[in-house]
């Protein structure tokens, strides 16, 4: 860990063109990765196991435009590694400087950028968005879901262990009691990325906010993860969600 440190250390205030930075890695621990670029880059982080592979699922690619960071020019990404990561190389194709990769040390919650602190055109954590965006409001960032038929909103897969019980929590944006309830469905999936037992799951395993609670209501509700289960992942639809939130009980 103090090695990768120092790597992220010395690439500060060099410019990298086509580069790859290689560091080691902890597996299932979130790390960051923050660089500055006068244009919108992509990239992708691969992560080989302990002999030197890819299996799958081991090469993220990442696009600038859905993690700009809150300063201009900025882009940073929050992210797992996968549970056979030992090693880990950025590979970039614009040219950019200012590169950090650091562990986040001081997170608090399972699931990454629970608040929307990264800014409100930084997507981490969230895999997949249709018709949903992060906004800014009076207190903070908060997501806003259409209530189209595809509004939705997919978090990154968190990791779990099966037979532990974890919460799913959100706090709602704005005053008063709006008429839409907000949904969010749980489904659980091995660590080769597969949907355990039966797809339908997805729609059984659900926690609705409803729409006569207050917005600092503290709703949430739990679920225990099943046998092979390896990750968690939600779905939110409807509504205007200021915190999302997932936590192992005790």
């Amino acid at each position: 860990m103090k090695r990768m440190l120092y790597l992220a250390g010395l690439l500060l205030g060099m410019c990298l063109s086509a580069a790859d930075f290689s560091t080691e890695v902890q597996p299932n621990t979130i790390y960051r990765v923050t660089f500055s670029s006068a244009e919108t880059p992509s990239w992708q982080l691969r992560f080989t196991d302990a002999d030197g592979n890819i299996p799958l699922g081991g090469i993220l690619v990442s696009e600038g435009k859905r993690y700009r960071g809150i300063k201009n020019n900025t882009f940073v990404q929050e992210f797992y590694t996968p549970y056979f990561a030992k090693k880990a190389t950025l590979r970039l194709k614009q040219k950019v400087k200012n590169v950090r990769f650091e562990p986040v040390s001081s997170a608090k919650y399972l699931n990454l950028n629970p608040e929307f602190k990264l800014g409100k055109d930084n997507y981490s954590g969230y895999a997949r968005t249709t018709q949903s965006q992060i906004r800014q409001g009076g207190k903070g960032n908060y997501l806003e879901v259409s209530d189209s038929r595809y509004g939705m909103t997919l978090t990154d897969p968190v990791p779990v262990a099966a037979g532990k019980t974890y919460r799913v929590s959100l706090r709602r944006e704005g005053a008063g009691n709006p008429k839409k309830n907000i949904g969010v469905y749980i489904r659980f999936l091995d660590k080769e990325g597969r949907v355990l037992e039966n797809q339908r799951d997805f729609w059984k395993r659900n926690f609705t906010f409803y729409g006569n609670w207050k917005s600092d209501f503290p709703g949430s509700k739990p679920f225990t993860a099943p046998p092979d289960a390896a990750f968690m992942e939600c779905q939110i639809i409807d509504g205007k969600v200021a915190a999302f939130y997932i936590t192992e009980d005790k």
